[in-house]
């Protein structure tokens, strides 16, 4: 479940923002209005991504409290700048803060939302490419591109985002049993152990579809899930 923070001060403009990006299967967008407020919120919480207005307080003498932003945490996340303002070296200076893309208003939605899906896509591809060169458990493997995705027996295992998480979770301590706290964490979405269940329920028939006799998944009763060794 992608976290995703919009900062902008134009509360209609904020309100489009969230309702677009409703269209992003199980997103969890929060909202923020000015400078302060919106510092306060990424600090709290560890999103996937940042969707920032330059131009926050247009009443200040500094009025493009956004840059400030971008200048602070442009470097550790993920962020979409989306402006109205003309200066012609705008682009250049989000790119140089490290913005990882650049939208103008007013917004064309089937963009704006492309360029969110490649933005989240990218955040997932990057941390499977750091665990390329693990060793997983005798059976499972990943793409050997990077893309997400979990091999079984050299044969691709069709998962989504955040069952793709919890297998990484179980397979990289192979026979220690993962917790449902932990497992919890990758949904993002409260503390409801009845959706791990579901999850991890079509995890392994996901995996039987690929092998019928799939069994390296097992519960640990009340307290969570294990990826078994011999």
């Amino acid at each position: 479940m992608p976290t995703i923070a919009v900062i902008e001060d134009d509360l209609a403009m904020n309100d489009q923002h969230r309702r677009m990006l409703t269209e992003i299967p199980d997103a969890q967008v929060h909202q923020a209005f000015n400078t302060a407020q919106a510092q306060r919120l990424i600090d709290s919480m560890d999103f996937d991504l940042l969707v920032l207005d330059i131009e926050l307080e247009p009443g200040a003498v500094a009025p493009k409290g956004g840059i400030d932003l971008l200048a602070r945490y442009g470097a550790t996340k993920t962020i979409i700048i989306v402006t109205g303002m003309p200066e012609q070296n705008l682009h250049e200076i989000s790119l140089q803060l490290k913005a990882f893309e650049f939208v103008r208003k007013p917004v064309n939605p089937t963009d704006f939302l492309n360029k969110v899906k490649h933005a989240l896509a990218l955040r997932d591809l990057q941390a499977f490419k750091a665990a390329s060169g693990r060793k997983w458990p005798d059976g499972l493997s990943t793409e050997a591109n990077g893309l997400p995705g979990f091999l079984w027996n050299k044969r691709p295992v069709n998962l989504s985002i955040i069952e793709l998480k919890m297998v990484h979770l179980l397979a990289q301590a192979p026979g220690r049993t993962v917790g449902y706290t932990e497992l919890t964490e990758v949904l993002k979405s409260g503390n409801s152990t009845r959706v791990v269940h579901q999850h991890m329920s079509n995890v392994r028939q996901h995996f039987r579809d690929v092998d019928p006799d799939f069994d390296r998944i097992g519960t640990d009763p009340m307290k969570g899930y294990v990826w078994k060794v011999d």
